[in-house]
């Protein structure tokens, strides 16, 4: 047994020693002294002490040339004085410069009768250099806590603003023509004396970018942007003292809003101005003005907005606030609002203003669940429900519906003035007026729509100023159970009403006081009013006739009662 031990082990050395042979290289080190192979890092990035730089008669700190800075402690303000001034009006123009600086987790910090906390204004030279910034607190300045002037980009990486007289962050593009791109990622500002986050740029084509920022308590808006292609992601901005979220544009300017929320701002929590907006996933709550505002300045030109999964609840004046603006609106909830859910309103000229809403809930608002005015809308599977002043009015617009549900307002279910109206399905009942009211209308179709128990009419039209109407005409309705009539035509001419059902009304099911019409294949009766009231002649109705005689009935478009 030693032997074969033996045997294997000499073999198994054998293997290592020729193995060892084919593969390995020089092992005696070269002459010489041992020297690093790779070069240290202040070689590679070299890093300069904010804190050992000197200052000037304008700044506790003075940085004057591009490079990488960091601070190794707080920086303490003097009075009359910004804490960190960028100055490089030195440097020759043309150039593209850079500067980063690594706040470590530090503070700069204001005392009474200073000025800004980082500081940079005019100068061409900012034209071409980029400030990257991160991981520092700048409060308690007298002026902003931030303010950058000219420069061609900005990165603020969790920097945080906070008690400064004036704004948290103000930057300014160039004046010249460029892309400047200002992004500003996970950053805070609160308590400032002006807007928490304002970014302004001087000239079209600039990109801002806020990701994961909060701004809130400041004295007038969170987020304030001005001219630029704005992308807002994951933000929050709340109880600021004028609107959460403001933009405004002079140009061809977009804004996208995803994830967002503006709560209990004093203004509006997101305002508009001129701009194409886009929100998906966006909530405003318990503002003072309205959850969502959306302006266009100019009517003659188009402007198209979209809001997807939003959510604008127990603002003290709308959801949502239209003017002059054609926008589409998918999953949104727009309830306990002190005004209406929607107000659309468009002056005329240029492009018609469409709205389009589907599945979309405006409930329990302190006005209307919608109003409109001016605007072509489209409607799919919406609720105007439970309103206190009515479930829908809409003034000199199109209407086309397709499972609109109007019901349980105190108010009309749909008010409709001088307006074309197509309603097909839904629901207009329990409302305390009229299911369906249509003043002045131009013409208008309704197909299985049930307008029952209201406390007026089911449908009623109407003019309010003695014109005759145009022609309105209801298939395949129930109109049962209303305080007063089915369906009720006092200006109208040439319309049908067929194969509707309308059973214990207060008055007549079915009413008609104008011309034309066409009355056939309808059940109507009640205990308290004649099924029908249709002058003859004036109108082509068939032959009424009592249900229980229906079986010996021979014409195909009588109408029944009882």
């Amino acid at each position: 047994m030693m032997a074969a031990k033996t045997t294997v082990t000499i073999g198994l050395a054998t293997i290592c020693a020729c193995a060892g042979a084919l593969h390995a290289g020089r092992l005696a080190p070269p002459p010489g002294p041992v020297t690093p192979t790779m070069k240290p890092l202040d070689q590679i990035e070299p890093r300069v002490c904010i804190n050992d730089l000197p200052g000037d008669p304008s700044a506790v700190h003075v940085i004057s040339a591009p490079g990488n800075y960091y601070l190794c402690a707080d920086v303490l303000g003097q009075p009359g004085k910004h804490g960190i001034v960028i100055d490089v009006a030195g440097l020759p123009p043309g150039e593209p410069y850079y500067m980063g600086i690594d706040g470590g987790g530090f503070s700069i910090r204001g005392v009474p009768g200073a000025l800004d906390g980082l500081h940079k204004s005019g100068g061409a030279i900012g034209e071409t250099l980029t400030v990257k910034m991160g991981r520092v607190e700048l409060a308690a300045w007298p002026g902003d806590g931030i303010h950058l002037d000219n420069l061609s980009g900005l990165q603020l990486n969790e920097v945080t603003t906070s008690g400064n007289g004036g704004g948290g962050v103000v930057a300014i593009t160039p004046p010249s023509a460029g892309t400047y791109v200002y992004q500003l990622t996970g950053c805070g500002s609160s308590g400032n004396g002006a807007n928490g986050i304002d970014l302004i740029s001087s000239v079209p084509g600039s990109l801002f970018e806020l990701v994961h920022c909060l701004t809130m308590q400041n004295s007038a808006d969170g987020v304030h942007l001005i001219d630029a292609d704005c992308t807002v992601i994951d933000c929050t901005s709340n109880d600021n003292g004028g609107n959460g979220f403001f933009a405004s544009n002079a140009g061809e300017c977009k804004y996208w809003c995803s994830r967002s929320m503006a709560m209990n701002n004093t203004g509006d929590g997101i305002q508009c101005v001129d701009i194409r907006a886009g929100f998906e996933t966006f909530a405003a709550v318990g503002n003072g003005g309205d959850g969502v505002k959306l302006r266009n300045s100019t009517p003659t030109e188009a402007q198209f907005s979209s809001l997807i999964d939003s959510y604008c609840v127990g603002n003290g004046g709308s959801g949502v606030r239209l003017t002059d603006v054609a926008a589409t609106m998918v999953r949104g909830t727009l309830s306990g609002n002190t005004g209406d859910g929607v107000t659309a309103t468009a002056s005329g000229g240029g492009p018609s203003k469409v709205l389009s809403w589907s599945w979309t809930d405006c409930t329990r608002n302190g006005q209307k669940g919608m109003r409109a005015s001016g605007m072509d809308l489209t409607l799919w599977r919406s609720k105007c429900t439970n309103n206190l002043d009515g479930g829908a009015l809409v003034e000199s617009g199109v209407i086309h519906s397709f499972a609109w549900d109007c019901t349980g307002n105190t108010g009309n279910g749909l008010q409709a003035v001088d307006c074309s109206v197509r309603l097909e399905g839904g629901s207009f009942s329990d409302n305390s007026l009229v299911g369906v009211l249509a003043e002045d209308l131009r013409d208008g179709s309704l197909d299985g729509v049930d307008a029952s128990r209201n406390g007026g009419s089911g449908v009623l039209a109407d003019s309010s100023g003695g014109l005759a109407c145009g022609e309105l005409s209801l298939r395949s309705c129930v109109l049962n159970g209303n305080t007063f009539n089915g369906v009720a035509l006092f200006c109208t001419t040439g319309g049908v009403i067929r194969r509707c059902e309308a059973i214990e009304n207060g008055g007549p099911g079915v009413l008609v006081s104008g011309t034309g019409h066409v009355v056939i294949e309808n059940v109507a009766y009640s205990t308290m009013a004649p099924g029908f009231s249709v002058p003859v002649p004036g109108n082509t109705t068939a032959v009424i006739v009592d249900e229980f005689g229906a079986t010996v009935n021979t014409n195909p478009g009588a109408n029944y009662t009882r």
